[in-house]
C-alpha cells in the first residue's frame, strides 16, 4: 500500500541545494528546455551561480536532474528568476 498516493515504484523529486558538481548536467538540462539562443551557455550559467546570494534549487529523483530553477537577490527588495527548467520527460 502507498500512503503518498503515487503509484508504486513511483519516485518523489527530492529537492536540494545545488553544488558547483551540478553545473554540467543543469547546463544539458537547460539546452533541452530551451532552443538555442535562449538557452544559456556554460559561461553565463556559471557567472548566474556565482552571483552574491544566488540561490539554485535541484529536484532530482533517484540519480536524475528532473528540474532547476535558479535566481538571486536584487536590491533594495527584489528578486530575478534566472531560469526555471522541468525536464519534458
Amino acid at each position: 500500500m502507498t500512503t503518498s498516493g503515487s503509484p508504486p515504484g513511483h519516485l518523489e523529486p527530492v529537492l536540494r541545494r545545488a553544488s558547483a558538481a551540478d553545473l554540467l548536467r543543469l547546463w544539458l538540462l537547460d539546452r533541452i528546455c530551451f532552443e538555442p539562443g535562449i538557452a544559456y551557455s556554460q559561461g553565463e550559467l556559471r557567472r548566474f551561480f556565482d552571483l552574491p546570494g544566488a540561490e539554485c534549487v535541484v529536484a532530482e529523483k533517484g540519480n536524475e536532474i528532473a528540474g532547476f530553477a535558479l535566481g538571486y537577490p536584487e536590491p533594495p527588495d527584489r528578486a530575478r528568476v534566472v531560469t526555471l527548467d522541468v525536464d519534458p520527460s
